[in-house]
């Protein structure tokens, strides 16, 4: 679970794009999150809540490109539109 921050760099700091699909009636018919972001703390390549000596803060940029991303919300788009 992450907790709202504002620091990027803050442990436990999370980002995404989140859309939410509805029907006629204002339902939620489907939800897609993608993450953007994420800081947290790790200890032999494991994450870890507590400041442990020798252990890093790593942040996380997703893999995917503006345009990869971009696809991906239309293709979910597109799914629920058919």
């Amino acid at each position: 679970m992450y907790l709202r921050k504002e620091n990027p760099f803050e442990v436990d700091y999370y980002s995404s794009v989140a859309i939410a699909i509805l029907d006629e009636e204002k339902e939620m018919i489907g939800f897609h999150n993608i993450p953007i972001w994420k800081c947290e703390r790790i200890f032999l390549g494991m994450s870890i809540q507590s400041n442990i000596f020798g252990s890093k803060k790593v942040g996380e940029l997703v893999d995917e490109s503006c345009y990869e991303i971009e696809e991906e919300l239309k293709e979910q788009l597109k799914e629920y539109l058919e």
